[in-house]
């Protein structure tokens, strides 16, 4: 059995080398730590920029496209344009942008001038046999029973259709100079 070999004490220079290492390990880790609270913060203002842009892209996308590209109704999708006239012999004029949407036919131009300024959009509500009894409202505003035609400034409305108890309510964003015809609520 061999007994154990008594230590000899580190020569100094030996433990200041030591020191200087765990020195300079400590700064070097300070250092990496530095770095990267640099380089979370960098990708952070990256991604932000990003999507940024990629919004920025988004709707400058579409408006590149043209007013008459976009759909004009909240949840509507734009369609193909058809060449179809005006509908009915009331209305006259106009030339049809978007055949269907969101259940509105919407024609470039006011169909009638007696009721819309061109500086105003026209609303049309057409009388249908599902809307026999049938109360049309605007903005919280009764109109009454089908036909109804209303004057409206730009921006987003909501056109409720009471039946009975039961209503189905739609919203339309509106440009001045176009109408928007209801044909099928």
């Amino acid at each position: 059995v061999r007994a154990p070999e008594p230590r000899t004490p580190a020569r100094p220079e030996r433990e200041s080398r030591v020191r200087e290492a765990n020195l300079s390990d400590a700064s070097e880790l300070a250092a990496a730590a530095a770095e990267a609270r640099r380089s979370r913060s960098t990708l952070a203002a990256w991604t932000v920029a990003l999507l940024g842009l990629a919004a920025v892209a988004l709707f400058a996308g579409r408006e590149a496209e043209g007013p008459g590209a976009m759909p004009e109704a909240i949840g509507g999708a734009p369609a193909a344009p058809s060449k179809a006239g005006p509908p009915g012999p009331r209305l006259q004029g106009g030339s049809l942008i978007s055949a269907e949407d969101n259940g509105f036919a919407v024609y470039d131009g006011i169909l009638d001038p007696n009721v819309a300024t061109p500086e105003q959009a026209l609303l049309v509500v057409e009388a249908t046999p599902s809307l026999a009894d049938a109360i049309v409202v605007v903005n919280d505003r009764e109109l009454g029973a089908p036909p109804q035609k209303l004057a409206l400034p730009e921006g987003v409305h909501e056109l409720a259709i009471k039946r009975g108890d039961a209503i189905s309510y739609r919203f339309v964003s509106v440009h001045p100079g176009r109408t928007w015809v209801l044909r099928n609520p």
